[in-house]
């Protein structure tokens, strides 16, 4: 994904996955964004406070299908891109 793709799936309440299904990455209340190890709870903000620096790899960010089979290289299922979601 890139930063608009990243950005447009987290608002709409995409199930947003960072390098492997363990690390979630979500939209907090206070509007900044997010990625969570499930398996510890560590938490890092995914972009600096001014939204200008990544602190983490957009490529390996990927939307997690309920059908896994259909999943492809940037995580959409078949067919779809972000702007079908």
């Amino acid at each position: 994904m890139d930063y608009k793709e990243l950005i447009t799936a987290l608002d709409k309440g995409l199930d947003v996955r960072w390098s492997n299904d363990s690390y979630k990455c979500f939209k907090e209340a206070t509007g900044s964004y997010s990625v969570i190890c499930t398996s510890n709870n560590s938490l890092i903000g995914i972009f600096s406070r001014d939204m200008q620096n990544v602190n983490i790899g957009l490529k390996d960010c990927y939307v997690k299908s309920n059908n896994d089979s259909l999943d492809v290289g940037c995580g959409f299922p078949i067919g779809e891109s972000i702007n079908d979601i």
